[in-house]
């Protein structure tokens, strides 16, 4: 039973680390973060998703009520998973903190697995333990609330693991698992995607060359499996980069206020605050202290380590190195080569890759280092590393303070008239609203100024007529009108492309009107109901046949790989 458990101690430490972690999330009540408009994302997407709306575009209550097109372009997991707690009866906020925790486990074990696949399991632990007690991983956690960068810190780790059996034994089942994994992936957090998807290809081409075996056909069964999990996330992918043009665009982050300095990633520190020009940021920037033990101690090995791990060791540490130039203020000139690269907007995020290949790189450091010290047993290493990188970085998994408040309080904040009592909707403006700028919400091209109270009518005509409406939510209209005059019905919903009207049955034209860029319908004299939808445009429509498409033949390839049918 003892050596049972012996043999186990590695993934039991690992686990231990991960209760660790995750127990101010156990803990009642919520804590401060900085993103807590992560909150109001949750409920929006509860909101869309409870009106029908899948996949998830129109936020129908931000902007004063008139609604916005936000997760046409805002990353989908984190808020899939958190919908998911809230369907089931769970609050917003434990919602959330039942979002990060999953992120917290995923990351852990996912690690471990992955590099199980080139470590024992001991270093393999001691990798993820490094992994998920980086510094920038609790600044994610309980400093930031990132969930975006938590979904990608979970499921980076994943693509490598599937990534690493596909490549080294290509076959059906692997192939459906990569693309799930990479699909994952790319609707965790898209303004990372300019590093992520090269980090991974990299690495399959990494181990393919390192193989030397059929590498033409590897690699082009590896881009394959890359197209197959973007063409699976493409109903969200797809209108995100080519809707963008209807986004105003507009800068609210500086870039050169956000490069930290060296110290600032070699000094240990952790702070609450936010980041700003200078040295003397309030945001830990700090890489960590094995993390950067591991990067040294690998170059001073390199020449001892067997032609295998050698590279292994030159692709982690490029990337390594890559991550610290781009994180210095002299790459600003790379930053600005475009514009999508400037929605990057922290040069700091780059610490979530330092993680990961320095927590690579330890698993390196661990499996090999033993064999060069003769006489020094494994195991018992092992256990004073992984007690050191505990007690060296636990202390940075606290939030600043724990506190109790209501999603009623969260929506009085953050919306302009709703709240989790009767129909969710009041009937007077939030006072507390008026003082949210939300900011984090780029308008539409055609809205240059912001509401500043309720609209007295959602629906109303620019001249005389009798009107009759009913609102349905966010999503659309039915409006009877009689008019004696050619007229405009004007609709107090924010105008973007996929809104139609119907005049008695028949397609009509919807316009976008006035500087709140909300929607104008013109109606002829008479008597006519109307109907006003928010539907796919064919940017979407044709993303969304390329999902499903590529989904369905996904199932049938497993299912006839399963039953043994091919």
């Amino acid at each position: 039973m003892k050596k049972n458990l012996l043999k186990f101690l590695p993934e039991i430490f690992l686990a231990v680390v991960i209760l660790l972690i995750l127990l101010p999330i156990l803990k009642p009540g919520f804590f401060s973060i900085h993103d807590e408009t992560h909150i109001v994302d949750v409920y929006e997407m509860f909101r869309s998703l409870s009106l029908g709306g899948f996949p998830p575009r129109f936020a129908p209550d931000f902007n004063f009520g008139l609604g916005h097109p936000y997760f046409n372009f805002y990353y989908h997991l984190p808020f899939y998973i958190t919908t998911l707690f809230h369907f089931l009866g769970f609050s917003l906020t434990d919602s959330f903190k039942y979002m990060m925790g999953i992120a917290v486990i995923f990351a852990g074990v996912g690690f471990y697995f992955f590099s199980k696949n080139h470590f024992s399991s001991s270093a393999s632990a001691l990798g993820a333990a490094i992994y998920i007690l980086s510094p920038y991983f609790a600044v994610d956690l309980y400093v930031r609330g990132g969930l975006g960068e938590l979904a990608v810190f979970g499921s980076l780790p994943w693509c490598g693991y599937f990534i690493f059996k596909f490549v080294n034994n290509p076959g059906i089942l692997k192939f459906v698992y990569l693309s799930i994994s990479i699909y994952l992936l790319a609707i965790s957090h898209n303004v990372l995607h300019i590093f992520t998807f090269p980090l991974l290809f990299g690495y399959g081409l990494t181990l393919i060359l390192m193989n030397k075996e059929k590498v033409f056909k590897k690699i082009l069964i590896l881009t394959l499996g890359f197209l197959s999990g973007i063409s699976l996330a493409g109903y969200y992918l797809f209108p995100a980069l080519l809707e963008k043009q209807f986004i105003s665009e507009y800068e609210q982050i500086n870039l050169l206020d956000h490069f930290p300095f060296i110290k600032q990633l070699i000094i240990p520190n952790f702070g609450y605050g936010i980041s700003h020009w200078g040295p003397g940021d309030d945001l830990s920037f700090n890489i960590g202290v094995f993390n950067l033990l591991s990067v040294l101690l690998i170059i001073i090995l390199f020449k001892f380590l067997p032609k295998q791990k050698k590279i292994l060791a030159t692709f982690f540490l490029l990337v390594f190195i890559i991550c610290i130039v781009l994180m210095n203020s002299r790459s600003y000139p790379f930053w600005n080569l475009n514009k999508t690269l400037r929605l990057f907007q922290f040069p700091w995020r780059m610490l979530l890759f330092t993680t990961f290949s320095t927590a690579f790189l330890a698993g390196l450091v661990f499996d090999y280092l033993p064999e060069k010290l003769k006489g020094l047993r494994k195991e018992y290493l092992f256990v004073f590393l992984f007690f050191a990188v505990v007690l060296t970085n636990i202390w940075y998994f606290k939030p600043s303070e724990h506190k109790t408040i209501s999603d009623e309080k969260y929506l009085k904040l953050y919306f302009a008239n709703r709240t989790t009592e009767g129909s969710g909707e009041r009937k007077n403006l939030s006072p507390e609203y008026l003082n949210f700028a939300e900011d984090f919400i780029p308008p539409t091209k055609w809205q240059t100024k912001r509401l500043n109270d309720l609209p007295l009518n959602w629906v109303e005509a620019s001249s005389a007529a009798k009107i009759s409406y009913e609102k349905r939510d966010g999503f659309g209209y039915k409006v009877n009108i009689d008019t004696e005059t050619d007229n405009d019905l004007v609709i107090y919903t924010t105008y973007f492309p996929g809104w139609s009207a119907k005049i008695d049955k028949n397609s009509a034209p919807v316009f976008p009107f006035s500087e709140y860029g909300i929607m104008r319908v013109p109606v002829e004299k008479g008597v006519h109901e109307i109907v006003v939808e928010f539907k796919n445009t064919t940017v979407r429509s044709l993303s969304n046949l390329l999902s499903v498409v590529t989904l369905i033949a996904l199932i049938l390839a497993f299912t006839a790989k399963k039953f043994k049918l091919i």
